[in-house]
């Protein structure tokens, strides 16, 4: 319960770092962003 907490914390502040940072490409970042991540998550499941 507590890491999915902490994990959807993470990707959320990774999402809002990668907008801020770079407005104009974040379409795609935000794509391969929640494709790692998807990736990340059923590698964890597992």
């Amino acid at each position: 319960m507590l890491r999915g907490k902490i994990l959807g914390y993470l990707i959320t502040a990774a999402v809002l770092f990668v907008v801020l940072k770079n407005p104009t490409g974040a379409a795609d970042n935000i794509r391969n962003l929640a494709e790692a991540v998807g990736r990340f998550l059923s590698a964890l499941i597992k």
